[in-house]
């Protein structure tokens, strides 16, 4: 089995069976119509069928709870109950483009919102398995933020488009061709791609040492790099913060202060001098934005605005320097945060 896309493979030893025919769910459309095979209710709706569209594509559930989890399911309105998982999603061809998986309810039960399992996805967790003993899968080893209108804005694109990259692991497939936080990807392998676990999903279905190609917006010019990926990490250490005394500069609602040895000992930083510590979040846009006592922003950028923070003075001058009615993305690290939250800086 495969806890990241919550697939598993089963041998059944006998003769005479005939298998499915597997059909391409990369090709599905919204609005065609689909059927949910199954069991739903155990054994007391046996071999049920039921009928409907295909309601969106590459959802994000938040259902697979871990690190590498992929998630890009398909919403469909046939159907599914408690007992559907595992069964088949198939065209009117016959073919099966999915493996239903999840219902979003408040019952319990159906109230219009079926989700399944893509399967080219399940399809290449079931070939790793079989071939490997487990699964084989593509890293790239950075982390993904979608394009929201205001970080559109922030990052001077014409319209929301592509997805933010975030932290770049050391030591990465990304770090090695030079793929930089803030850098928007729009393609892969000449695909476009407007969601995180779009691109998550893309690379998942990839093995190392697989070369995937990128097309990259960063500061208005488009960059094509290539790499190679790796293997996905067994373990991924993620720092925590530890609430640091507060300071004394106040902006958009935020109090802030220079990293000092002593703070930097108790949060677990390597180096001092590298950005500015939010002591406290007051009642206004930066708390609107999500920031939280213990982030550290250490850039940011704004259209052509593009700044390091390495102290409360640093980051006075960017304030200043910023435009007044415009969005601006402060890069910023912390306790299970974002790489980049975006604030309207007020008139």
């Amino acid at each position: 089995s495969d806890t990241d896309t919550d697939v598993a493979v089963i041998k059944i030893s006998t003769n005479g069976l005939k298998a499915a025919t597997i059909g391409n769910s990369d090709r599905l459309e919204i609005g065609e119509w689909v059927l949910a095979i199954g069991a739903p209710f155990g054994f007391r709706l046996r071999s049920t069928v039921t009928a409907g569209i295909v309601s969106a594509i590459g959802r994000n559930l938040d259902i697979i709870r871990n690190s590498y989890g992929v998630e890009d399911f398909i919403q469909t309105d046939a159907a599914i109950n408690p007992g559907n998982s595992g069964g088949a999603l198939v065209n009117l061809k016959g073919e099966v483009i999915g493996v239903n998986t999840a219902i979003a309810t408040g019952t319990g039960h159906f109230v219009g919102y079926g989700f399944a399992i893509p399967i080219t996805l399940a399809q290449k967790v079931m070939d790793d398995i079989i071939t490997h003993g487990r699964v084989r899968r593509g890293y790239l080893g950075v982390s993904l933020e979608p394009v929201t209108a205001a970080a559109a804005d922030a990052f001077g694109l014409d319209r929301p488009r592509g997805v933010i990259a975030g932290q770049v692991l050391s030591g990465s497939p990304a770090e090695s061709i030079g793929l930089q936080a803030g850098d928007i990807i729009l393609k892969i392998d000449g695909q476009r791609v407007n969601r995180p676990n779009h691109v998550q999903s893309l690379i998942a279905r990839k093995h190392p040492e697989d070369t995937v190609s990128l097309e990259v917006r960063r500061k208005g010019k488009t960059l094509s790099l290539s790499a190679r990926l790796g293997e996905k990490p067994t373990d991924l250490r993620t720092a925590s913060a530890d609430r640091p005394r507060p300071g004394e500069t106040e902006q958009l609602g935020l109090t802030v202060q220079d990293i000092t040895l002593e703070i930097a000992d108790s949060i677990g930083a390597e180096e001092n001098g590298e950005g500015v510590i939010v002591t406290h979040v007051h009642r206004g846009p930066a708390r609107d934005a999500g920031f939280q006592d213990g982030d550290i922003i250490f850039h940011v950028r704004q259209g052509n605005i593009d700044q390091d923070i390495r102290s409360v003075e640093d980051f006075k001058i960017a304030l200043e320097r910023l435009e007044k009615g415009r969005n601006a993305a402060f890069s910023v690290r912390g306790r299970d945060r974002p790489t980049f939250l975006i604030i309207k800086i007020p008139k």
